[in-house]
């Protein structure tokens, strides 16, 4: 079968038509990809590294048992002892903050995955 002028017509419209419709779907893959990306500057690691306010966390499963929220820094008094529980932030990764909390002579620092966190609460007015 020879082709005609009229077959390779069509065949380079169609050529055409496909490599338009391949890089237009590239184009757009490519534009959902840049802004699907995270901003780490927005990152929860980030915004906690660079407030200086107390900061209020809720927990999903409390840590501590009847504990599901805790104030950081906080000063927590030992019912029916003359010591309290001072906590603070002592590390904050990607994905997870650790506590210090020093009670007495004793130290302890307990690191949470972010995904046990319902909710943080800070002011940032400061």
């Amino acid at each position: 079968m020879l082709l005609t002028r009229k077959h390779y017509q069509r065949l380079s419209i169609s050529i055409v038509t496909i490599l338009v419709i391949v890089t237009s779907v590239m184009i757009l893959l490519d534009r959902n990809l840049v802004t699907n990306a995270q901003d780490d500057s927005n990152s929860l690691a980030s915004l906690l590294n660079e407030t200086d306010s107390d900061i209020v966390i809720k927990f999903v499963k409390p840590v501590i048992e009847n504990e599901p929220i805790w104030r950081l820094p906080s000063s927590i008094p030992v019912e029916g002892e003359e010591i309290q529980i001072l906590r603070s932030i002592a590390e904050i990764g990607d994905d997870y903050i650790c506590i210090n909390e020093v009670a007495g002579g004793a130290r302890n620092v307990i690191c949470i995955p972010f995904t046990n966190i319902v909710s943080i609460t800070y002011d940032d007015m400061n």
